[in-house]
């Protein structure tokens, strides 16, 4: 685009008049991808963390080495699918389009799954 076209935005971010006026409404398939995965990511820890919790792995911490699986099966099952979930959600982020609601809500739903997580592991420090 010539000089008179390139509009200059705050960041160094350049643009031409017509993307200044019409901003893009729909986001794009690599960003509707990345929050479909943050999304699935984000229900695979949370039936994880239910599972966990209600008591479905109970068996495995009666033994030294039952707690010892108990705590790689809780970071398989939480941490590591709400830790890619919510990288994930933070692509799907761009800070020069608009960001629709459910691309916060899938970044955000994950990130409040990690902290779930370490809170319990805090919480089983302490139990000890």
């Amino acid at each position: 685009m010539c000089a008179t076209c390139d509009f200059t935005l705050p960041g160094g971010l350049h643009v031409c008049p017509a993307c200044v006026a019409l901003p893009r409404s729909a986001i794009s398939s690599r960003r509707k991808w990345l929050l479909i995965g943050s999304y699935a990511l984000a229900v695979v820890a949370t039936v994880g963390l239910a599972l966990v919790m209600s008591g479905a792995f109970a068996a495995m911490g009666r033994t030294k080495e039952g707690k010892a699986a108990l705590g790689y099966v809780f970071i398989l099952l939480v941490l590591v699918p709400a830790l890619i979930g919510m990288a994930l959600g933070f692509s799907a982020i761009d800070r020069r389009l608009a960001n629709p609601l459910s691309i916060w809500i899938a970044a955000i739903w994950n990130l409040i799954l990690i902290a779930v997580f370490l809170l319990m592991c805090v919480i089983g420090m302490f139990m000890k």
